[in-house]
């Protein structure tokens, strides 16, 4: 059974959506965000905190830019970190 996130708030009284509804769409208007309760799942939330730790630790090596350095897409961040780029690429 899939839960229904959309009924769901946060104490600052924000809707969770469980999609990109029609309002969500009109919520990310109003307010320039949407919150999707399971955009991502637990593996990939935990494997982005992991990669986080790493880059905070200096793990990842230099990754200080620009911003005239990435492409408008933002597409070149990843160039940074290569074990990023299969978590923000899916």
């Amino acid at each position: 059974m899939t839960a229904v996130l959309s009924q769901q708030t946060t104490p600052a009284d924000l809707t969770i959506f469980d999609s990109m509804t029609a309002a969500a769409v009109a919520s990310y208007q109003e307010n320039g965000f949407a919150l999707l309760g399971a955009a991502l799942s637990p593996d990939e939330v935990a494997e982005i905190n992991a990669e986080a730790v790493r880059l905070c630790r200096g793990e990842l090596g230099n990754i200080a830019a620009t911003a005239g350095e990435f492409d408008d897409d933002g597409s070149d961040a990843c160039r940074f970190s290569p074990d990023l780029s299969s978590v923000t690429r899916r």
